[in-house]
């Protein structure tokens, strides 16, 4: 590999910036040294020293730990979305919806696509159905909610109560944490439940999952959906669309609103 280590960091920041899908450290590897012990060996010394300066991070998603670029400022990931360092200080307009938080494994930089898409979403369907957010008691269910980015914009959008839930130990530790430093911790609970346990009714249910894991929920989904009730959905390949939306008329959901972004999709639909 023949690099100083000033090249090969160069290298990583070029390789994970570039690329059009998130990368495991065995992607990195694979493109960087091969099979090379000694290769290896100064790949994750360049890594570590990456993640020390704050410039790269490691995230979960969909199961796999990939390493992405650090969010180290304030970033908007929809027109009125805005994710803040905790330490970060920012002149908000007034219509923004700021989400504090921490850094963590299960928080990444929220530029993945699948992120983007459920909070573009979230804020075309309130437009769409207001009455999530006029009605009484709204009652919000995020799904596999990783760092809780999801529920706590649908909270901070206007729905009255929410309940994230996810099986990771890590997930769950991180998503409190963020629910705290935004104040949230008498309107949000993050839960180790399984969503197989929940036996309530909710006003709308997000879950950007992968497809295999929403077409096994989807059923369930539908029944804890209250009647005019909202289902966001993303984590699906634009090819697996016409599967759901097939689905979507055999159980008799309305479509609401459909994106695409770079090759991920998400849609809405109410019961």
């Amino acid at each position: 590999m023949n690099m100083s280590e000033a090249e090969l960091q160069q290298k990583i920041r070029i390789l994970i910036g570039e690329s059009e899908r998130r990368l495991t450290l065995a992607d990195l590897q694979k493109r960087v040294s091969g099979n090379k012990r000694e290769g290896k060996n100064a790949l994750r010394k360049a890594i570590h020293k990456l993640i020390d300066q704050k410039e790269l991070m490691y995230v979960n998603e969909f199961g796999h730990t990939f390493l992405v670029a650090a969010l180290n400022k304030p970033v908007h990931l929809s027109r009125r979305v805005v994710l803040k360092p905790e330490r970060c200080s920012l002149n908000a307009d007034p219509q923004d919806i700021v989400i504090n938080f921490q850094h963590g494994i299960s928080f990444g930089s929220g530029q993945h696509p699948t992120t983007r898409l459920c909070l573009r979403g979230l804020e075309e369907l309130i437009k769409i159905k207001p009455n999530l957010i006029t009605t009484p008691n709204t009652f919000a269910l995020d799904i596999g909610t990783g760092s809780g980015v999801l529920i706590i914009a649908a909270i901070q959008m206007g729905l009255k109560q929410g309940v994230g839930i996810d099986v990771d130990p890590i997930s769950i530790s991180e998503a409190k944490n963020n629910v705290h430093i935004n104040n949230l911790n008498d309107r949000i609970r993050i839960s180790p439940q399984a969503f197989e346990q929940i036996n309530q009714s909710f006003d709308l249910i997000m879950a950007n999952l992968r497809w295999p894991s929403l077409n096994s929920y989807l059923p369930k989904m539908i029944n804890n959906l209250k009647l005019n009730g909202v289902l966001l959905l993303s984590g699906l390949r634009c090819q697996e669309l016409d599967e759901l939306l097939a689905l979507r008329q055999k159980n008799l959901l309305h479509l609401l609103w459909q994106k695409e972004d770079k090759n991920w999709a998400a849609v809405g639909f109410s019961r």
